[in-house]
């Protein structure tokens, strides 16, 4: 501490106790709107931040990246004295590497900060000086590969940089923002100096010392014929530096001092440090006769870079401390007297008695209103953070409403894509246990239209009691089906249904514990569940009641672990009841259904509506027979002279082979009646037909993410294969036709109509729309062979590429 206290005194501390509290609250931010950096530079340099070890210190980094530079100008100092060579090629390339890798260090130690959780001012202050001494560095670096000697040329390319450096230190102490623009010179400029030290090393120095119209023949007529390339390129780089960079941190000062509501002129003042510094130095070396002469222009170089690092970093530390004065403004800690005030005062009031009083009168005034104005500000904050508190829980009511809302509709949304799931795996004939019970509480309760109820109702739907569909699992169906039904009670909001999933969750738990044999009693849990077996519900509730009252000790002592496995069983054969109950129930309104749907008049006898549900009811009843061909549905043949070559033709097609993915179809379309040309010489008839829709899943994005094969999305239409009989056409030389018609009840369908001729209808089918796959390697096939018309597409499939 002595050694620290003799070279900083207490009286001169270069940085005060209350400077130290304010480093705390600084937080740097800059704007980078270099091309390169944003689609180049970074991703380098969230690259190379790896390669360093987290115990390496942000600013070892950047010393090390500070070493390069140093480096690069003793082998200067040796190698090329004279700074204009040209010194060994290997030289010029070290010149740009140590360059490019001050960069990279420089870029990369704030990366490390971050990663390590080290980021600190005074890390930033660090690398800040390190950037205000690496200017001159970097200056005699590059003059060195331009070949410019000991010359003003040199003296140029130094002050262009350290000219750069202090106007941006300058405007982020105004604006509190490090503003790098479209080109600018840690990236843009930087790059350039590398690329210019490595052609120094391929070609030599000597190619910036040809003639400017030579070197750049589209503006060398802008410059004098004496002029070198390398004096163009300086005239240009000053041009781009006072009015590129300078003129445009003068803006942004002043546009920051307009939003603060100061005065811009007041700053300018700041800039005089620079332009004392340069002008010194411009003095002295035009006045010295040996500095550019006798070789000793890098040593004036490193010493006046030394200063303006002292200079430039004072305003950095005011930035990062908030002092008020970092740039030494002698009058500014001075008090203001108001002279002409004064003056008026003295001419105003007779004696300085008066004038004492009137101060004094005024600085009560002024106190009272201050005082007033303190207590309406308390006033206003104290109302401002009541108001905040009622938006605050505004805000959060509003959210949890949101929330809450998000949260039911996703439940709604998971509970009917189970329900899908459901009857999806009972059309395939692979249903889970939880499927039948989820389709049987869907059947009883959802008001359903009539086309669904007779989709589902030729479904195999068992109509056993629940909890007996439960019997004759083995433990690990018994454990799914336990997941699967506490998954429909985390879903379900309906009451009825609710309490159905929890008596299935009491009986999946208990036949569970059954089999893996933990639930313990043996022979007892045998006996008392055979007791228990074929009583009522209300004789269990009874019974439960007399079980409660024995092992509350009201009837003197029992056997406590014989009550408690009475009690426990209790509580299964309650559900098995209630679940029966409610079973019952179901059927019950599942046939109230069926009978309005059958007497409730909307369907004459004979209708087709009539004849619709027992073609179905025989349909369901040959499946539950195992009769073959049930999948199969045809129009009905109106008989005539080729009944027994049709259906020989019918049953023919019947036999083949079918895709598994292909089912019955036979949604026709119901046409205006029409009279034809020949129906006084025949009879029509509707042609019989054997048609079959194929369907099958797309495996989109969206499918992929929400949907497995165990769990797999709802089957879509992927195509139709059409077989018409005719074997009667009269006029077997015009093969029968199809065309697509628009569908007028829906946007979504078209109607596909089938003409032939005598003796046959017109048939129609409706279709979905959506664009035809024509390619025969496809599946595309339209024939007219004897007597049958097949008509077999299916639709393209359109893959969406980002």
């Amino acid at each position: 501490m002595d050694c620290v206290q003799r070279f900083f005194p207490t009286g001169d501390e270069y940085v005060s106790e209350d400077a130290l509290k304010n480093l705390r609250n600084y937080k740097y931010r800059a704007v980078d709107k270099s091309f390169l950096t944003k689609y180049l530079y970074r991703h380098y340099w969230e690259w190379a931040v790896t390669l360093f070890p987290r115990w390496m210190a942000p600013n070892l980094i950047t010393l090390t990246g500070l070493s390069f530079e140093v480096v690069a100008v003793v082998l200067v100092l040796v190698f090329i004295p004279d700074l204009e060579g040209p010194g060994p090629r290997w030289l010029y390339f070290w010149s740009g590497i140590s360059m490019w890798l001050y960069s990279t260090f420089d870029n990369v130690d704030g990366k490390q900060a971050r990663r390590t959780g080290t980021s600190s001012p005074l890390g930033e202050l660090f690398d800040h000086g390190c950037d205000a001494l690496n200017c001159t560095i970097a200056g005699i670096v590059e003059a060195s590969a331009f070949g410019c000697g000991t010359s003003w040329q040199t003296i140029t390319v130094v002050f262009m940089t350290t000219m750069t450096f202090f106007f941006s230190t300058w405007e982020e102490y105004h604006t509190g923002v490090l503003y790098l623009g479209y080109f600018n010179g840690p990236t843009e400029v930087l790059t350039i100096a590398v690329l210019a030290c490595f052609a120094s090393g391929i070609w030599g120095p000597q190619i910036w010392h040809v003639s400017a119209a030579k070197g750049l023949p589209l503006l060398g007529a802008l410059f004098p014929e004496s002029w070198e390339l390398i004096d163009a390129l300086l005239a240009i780089t000053v041009a781009a530096m006072l009015f590129g960079h300078c003129l445009v941190c003068c803006w942004n000062v002043y546009e920051a001092c307009k939003e603060q509501n100061r005065s811009f002129v007041a700053t300018l003042p700041q800039l005089t440090q620079y332009l004392v510094f340069a002008a010194s130095c411009y003095v002295w070396l035009s006045n010295s006769t040996t500095i550019l002469v006798d070789y000793h222009l890098v040593l004036f170089l490193v010493t006046a870079g030394t200063a303006f690092g002292r200079i430039v970093v004072r305003p950095a530390v005011g930035g990062y401390l908030s002092t008020d004065n970092p740039f030494n403004d002698s009058a500014l800690g001075k008090k203001f007297v108001w002279k002409k005030k004064v003056e008026q005062d003295k001419a105003k009031w007779a004696s300085r008695g008066e004038r004492a009083e009137a101060e004094r009168q005024r600085r009560e005034e002024a106190e009272l209103e201050l005082e007033s104005l303190r207590k309406r500000r308390e006033v206003r904050e104290v109302e401002r953070a009541a108001r905040e508190q009622d938006m605050a829980r505004q805000r959060r009511e509003q959210e949890q409403e949101k929330l809450g809302d998000w949260e039911r509709r996703e439940e709604e949304f998971h509970l009917q894509q189970a329900k899908r799931r459901a009857e999806i795996r009972i059309k395939n004939n692979r249903p889970k246990t939880v499927d039948i019970l989820a389709m049987n509480l869907r059947l009883a309760n959802e008001n359903l239209t009539d086309d669904e109820m007779a989709e589902i109702g030729m479904l195999r739907v068992d109509v056993e009691e629940p909890h007996r569909l439960v019997e004759p699992l083995d433990a690990a169906e018994a454990e799914e089906l336990l997941h699967d039904v506490e998954m429909y009670l985390s879903l379900e909001a309906n009451a009825r249904n609710v309490e159905f999933w929890e008596n299935m969750v009491v009986v999946a738990t208990a036949h569970l514990e059954s089999v893996r044999g933990s639930g313990g009693g043996g022979g007892v849990r045998s006996d008392v569940q055979d007791v228990l077996r074929n009583k009522s519900l209300e004789e269990l509730v009874q019974l439960e009641a007399d079980v409660q009252a024995k092992l509350g000790g009201q009837q003197g002592a029992v056997d406590v672990d014989y009550w408690e496995q009475v009690r426990s069983e209790l509580v299964v054969a309650k559900a098995k009841a209630t679940l029966a109950e409610m079973h019952a129930g179901l059927l019950e309104r599942r046939l109230e259904r069926q009978r309005q749907a059958q007497a409730g008049g909307r369907a004459a006898p004979g209708s087709v509506e009539q004849r619709k549900r027992q073609r179905l009811e025989e349909l369901q009843q040959r499946i539950l027979a195992g009769q073959p061909g049930a999948d199969a549905a045809a129009a009905p043949d109106a008989g005539g002279s080729g009944r027994d070559v049709s259906q020989a033709m019918y049953e023919q097609e019947l036999r083949r082979e079918h895709d598994p993915s292909e089912a019955a179809f036979s949604v026709e379309v119901a046409g205006p009646t029409r009279t034809y040309a020949w129906q006084d010489k025949h009879r029509p008839r509707k042609p019989r037909y054997l048609n079959r829709v194929h369907t099958g899943y797309e495996w989109n994005r969206y499918n992929q993410t929400h949907y497995d094969k165990d769990n797999p999305p709802p089957k879509v239409v992927q195509g139709y294969k059409f077989n018409i009989f005719y074997p009667d056409l009269v006029d077997r030389s015009q093969a029968p036709t199809y065309r697509i018609e628009r569908d007028p009840t829906s946007d979504d369908t078209d109607v596909l109509r089938f003409s032939a001729g005598a003796p046959y209808e017109d048939i129609a089918f409706r279709i979905v729309r959506r664009e035809w796959e024509l390619n025969r390697r496809r599946g595309f096939r339209n024939t007219f062979d004897r007597g049958v018309l097949q008509l077999h597409f299916r639709f393209k499939r359109h893959f969406y590429r980002r």
